[in-house]
Protein backbone atom coordinates (compact mmCIF):
# COMPACT_ATOMS: atom_id res chain seq x y z
CA UNK A 1 0.00 0.00 0.00
CA UNK A 2 0.95 3.61 -0.46
CA UNK A 3 0.35 5.60 2.72
CA UNK A 4 0.62 9.35 3.14
CA UNK A 5 1.71 10.09 6.71
CA UNK A 6 2.15 13.16 8.88
CA UNK A 7 5.93 13.48 8.90
CA UNK A 8 6.08 14.06 12.66
CA UNK A 9 4.65 10.57 13.22
CA UNK A 10 7.63 9.11 11.39
CA UNK A 11 10.05 11.04 13.58
CA UNK A 12 10.67 14.10 11.42
CA UNK A 13 11.57 17.08 13.62
CA UNK A 14 8.85 19.32 12.25
CA UNK A 15 6.52 19.73 15.24
CA UNK A 16 5.90 23.35 16.29
CA UNK A 17 8.12 22.81 19.34
CA UNK A 18 10.99 21.56 17.18
CA UNK A 19 10.40 17.96 18.23
CA UNK A 20 8.33 15.16 16.74
CA UNK A 21 5.39 12.86 17.47
CA UNK A 22 7.14 9.63 16.48
CA UNK A 23 4.84 6.68 16.99
CA UNK A 24 6.95 3.53 17.22
CA UNK A 25 4.02 1.17 16.77
CA UNK A 26 2.87 3.08 13.70
CA UNK A 27 6.37 3.06 12.22
CA UNK A 28 6.65 -0.69 12.78
CA UNK A 29 3.17 -1.33 11.42
CA UNK A 30 3.78 0.65 8.24
CA UNK A 31 7.13 -1.05 7.57
CA UNK A 32 7.30 -2.46 4.06
CA UNK A 33 4.71 -0.04 2.65
CA UNK A 34 5.45 2.97 0.49
CA UNK A 35 5.33 6.01 2.75
CA UNK A 36 4.83 9.60 1.58
CA UNK A 37 5.67 11.98 4.44
CA UNK A 38 4.12 15.43 4.61
CA UNK A 39 4.14 18.40 6.99
CA UNK A 40 1.65 21.03 5.79
CA UNK A 41 2.89 23.73 8.15
CA UNK A 42 6.49 23.49 7.00
CA UNK A 43 5.34 23.15 3.39
CA UNK A 44 3.39 26.37 3.84
CA UNK A 45 6.56 28.22 4.75
CA UNK A 46 6.47 28.21 8.56
CA UNK A 47 9.74 27.66 10.46
CA UNK A 48 10.58 24.96 12.98
CA UNK A 49 10.27 25.64 15.84
CA UNK A 50 7.34 28.05 15.66
CA UNK A 51 4.65 29.45 17.89
CA UNK A 52 1.74 27.01 18.40
CA UNK A 53 -1.35 27.79 16.36
CA UNK A 54 -5.06 27.04 16.64
CA UNK A 55 -8.16 27.74 14.57
CA UNK A 56 -10.28 30.61 15.91
CA UNK A 57 -13.49 31.60 14.11
CA UNK A 58 -12.28 29.82 10.98
CA UNK A 59 -8.89 31.54 10.92
CA UNK A 60 -5.59 30.00 12.00
CA UNK A 61 -3.78 32.23 14.49
CA UNK A 62 -0.71 31.65 16.63
CA UNK A 63 -0.49 32.11 20.38
CA UNK A 64 0.54 35.74 19.94
CA UNK A 65 -2.66 36.43 17.99
CA UNK A 66 -0.94 36.74 14.61
CA UNK A 67 -2.73 35.19 11.63
CA UNK A 68 -0.87 32.29 10.03
CA UNK A 69 -3.91 31.30 8.03
CA UNK A 70 -2.25 31.91 4.67
CA UNK A 71 0.67 29.61 5.47
CA UNK A 72 -1.61 26.85 6.76
CA UNK A 73 -3.83 26.97 3.70
CA UNK A 74 -0.89 27.13 1.32
CA UNK A 75 0.57 24.05 3.00
CA UNK A 76 -2.78 22.28 2.70
CA UNK A 77 -2.92 23.06 -1.03
CA UNK A 78 0.60 21.71 -1.50
CA UNK A 79 -0.30 18.50 0.34
CA UNK A 80 -3.36 18.17 -1.89
CA UNK A 81 -1.14 18.49 -4.97
CA UNK A 82 1.08 15.69 -3.67
CA UNK A 83 -1.93 13.52 -2.87
CA UNK A 84 -3.31 13.98 -6.37
CA UNK A 85 0.05 13.05 -7.85
CA UNK A 86 0.89 10.13 -5.56
CA UNK A 87 -2.66 8.74 -5.22
CA UNK A 88 -2.17 7.21 -1.75
CA UNK A 89 -4.41 4.33 -0.69
CA UNK A 90 -4.72 5.91 2.74
CA UNK A 91 -3.73 9.10 4.53
CA UNK A 92 -2.87 8.88 8.25
CA UNK A 93 -2.61 12.17 10.13
CA UNK A 94 -1.61 13.42 13.57
CA UNK A 95 -4.43 13.92 16.07
CA UNK A 96 -5.83 17.32 17.12
CA UNK A 97 -3.52 19.37 14.91
CA UNK A 98 -4.84 22.61 13.34
CA UNK A 99 -3.49 21.16 10.09
CA UNK A 100 -3.83 17.41 10.41
CA UNK A 101 -6.51 16.77 13.04
CA UNK A 102 -9.23 14.63 11.49
CA UNK A 103 -12.03 14.62 14.07
CA UNK A 104 -10.99 17.21 16.63
CA UNK A 105 -8.71 20.19 17.03
CA UNK A 106 -7.97 22.75 19.73
CA UNK A 107 -10.60 25.48 19.95
CA UNK A 108 -8.51 28.63 19.51
CA UNK A 109 -8.34 29.63 23.18
CA UNK A 110 -4.92 28.02 23.79
CA UNK A 111 -6.28 26.42 26.96
CA UNK A 112 -6.03 22.81 25.80
CA UNK A 113 -9.77 22.71 25.07
CA UNK A 114 -10.86 20.51 22.17
CA UNK A 115 -13.65 21.08 19.71
CA UNK A 116 -15.10 18.83 17.02
CA UNK A 117 -13.96 19.42 13.46
CA UNK A 118 -10.95 18.78 11.23
CA UNK A 119 -7.80 20.78 10.72
CA UNK A 120 -7.17 22.75 7.54
CA UNK A 121 -5.30 20.05 5.61
CA UNK A 122 -7.46 17.14 6.75
CA UNK A 123 -10.59 19.03 5.75
CA UNK A 124 -9.24 19.84 2.28
CA UNK A 125 -8.14 16.26 1.63
CA UNK A 126 -11.50 14.84 2.72
CA UNK A 127 -13.33 17.42 0.62
CA UNK A 128 -11.50 16.06 -2.42
CA UNK A 129 -12.41 12.47 -1.65
CA UNK A 130 -9.23 11.11 -0.06
CA UNK A 131 -9.43 8.49 2.68
CA UNK A 132 -8.10 10.19 5.78
CA UNK A 133 -7.82 8.67 9.26
CA UNK A 134 -6.62 9.90 12.62
CA UNK A 135 -3.59 7.99 13.92
CA UNK A 136 -5.45 7.30 17.16
CA UNK A 137 -8.30 5.64 15.26
CA UNK A 138 -5.99 2.84 14.20
CA UNK A 139 -6.08 1.61 17.82
CA UNK A 140 -2.38 0.88 17.68
CA UNK A 141 -2.22 0.26 21.40
CA UNK A 142 -4.18 -2.94 20.87
CA UNK A 143 -1.98 -4.33 18.13
CA UNK A 144 1.27 -5.32 19.74
CA UNK A 145 4.08 -6.65 17.58
CA UNK A 146 5.48 -10.15 17.20
CA UNK A 147 8.95 -8.69 16.72
CA UNK A 148 11.66 -9.60 19.19
CA UNK A 149 13.24 -6.85 21.24
CA UNK A 150 16.55 -5.57 19.96
CA UNK A 151 17.96 -6.70 23.32
CA UNK A 152 16.67 -10.24 22.84
CA UNK A 153 19.62 -12.53 22.02
CA UNK A 154 17.31 -14.69 19.92
CA UNK A 155 17.04 -11.91 17.31
CA UNK A 156 20.39 -12.86 15.80
CA UNK A 157 19.10 -16.37 15.25
CA UNK A 158 15.94 -15.30 13.42
CA UNK A 159 16.02 -16.57 9.86
CA UNK A 160 15.09 -14.62 6.75
CA UNK A 161 11.93 -16.71 6.41
CA UNK A 162 10.90 -15.89 9.97
CA UNK A 163 11.51 -12.20 9.47
CA UNK A 164 9.58 -12.29 6.22
CA UNK A 165 6.65 -14.03 7.91
CA UNK A 166 6.76 -11.55 10.80
CA UNK A 167 6.60 -8.61 8.40
CA UNK A 168 3.80 -10.22 6.41
CA UNK A 169 1.66 -10.82 9.51
CA UNK A 170 2.26 -7.26 10.71
CA UNK A 171 1.13 -5.79 7.40
CA UNK A 172 -1.83 -8.15 7.22
CA UNK A 173 -2.84 -7.00 10.69
CA UNK A 174 -2.51 -3.40 9.56
CA UNK A 175 -4.86 -4.00 6.64
CA UNK A 176 -7.35 -5.60 9.02
CA UNK A 177 -7.26 -2.54 11.27
CA UNK A 178 -7.79 -0.25 8.29
CA UNK A 179 -10.80 -2.35 7.26
CA UNK A 180 -12.29 -2.41 10.76
CA UNK A 181 -12.00 1.36 11.04
CA UNK A 182 -13.57 1.97 7.63
CA UNK A 183 -10.35 3.37 6.20
CA UNK A 184 -10.48 0.94 3.28
CA UNK A 185 -13.27 -1.04 1.67
CA UNK A 186 -13.56 -4.83 1.66
CA UNK A 187 -12.61 -4.82 -2.02
CA UNK A 188 -9.50 -2.74 -1.32
CA UNK A 189 -8.63 -5.02 1.58
CA UNK A 190 -8.85 -8.16 -0.56
CA UNK A 191 -6.80 -6.63 -3.36
CA UNK A 192 -4.11 -5.28 -1.04
CA UNK A 193 -3.91 -8.55 0.87
CA UNK A 194 -3.68 -10.51 -2.37
CA UNK A 195 -0.91 -8.28 -3.70
CA UNK A 196 0.94 -8.48 -0.38
CA UNK A 197 0.61 -12.25 -0.20
CA UNK A 198 1.89 -12.74 -3.74
CA UNK A 199 4.71 -10.23 -3.37
CA UNK A 200 6.01 -11.86 -0.19
CA UNK A 201 5.37 -15.45 -1.26
CA UNK A 202 3.11 -16.15 1.72
CA UNK A 203 0.25 -18.02 0.06
CA UNK A 204 0.27 -20.61 2.82
CA UNK A 205 -0.34 -17.94 5.46
CA UNK A 206 -3.35 -16.25 3.91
Amino acid sequence: MKIMLSACLAGEMCKYSGGNNRNEKAVALFEGNEIVKICPEVMGGLPTPRSPAEIRDGVVVNREGKSVDREFRLGAERVLEIARREKPDLIVLQSRSPSCGVKQRYDGTFTGTLTDGPGVTAELLMKHGFRVVDIEDLELSEIGSPALSTEDPRRNAVTYAEKNRELYLRQKRMLGIFLENGAITKKQYEKSLGDLTEKMGMEDER
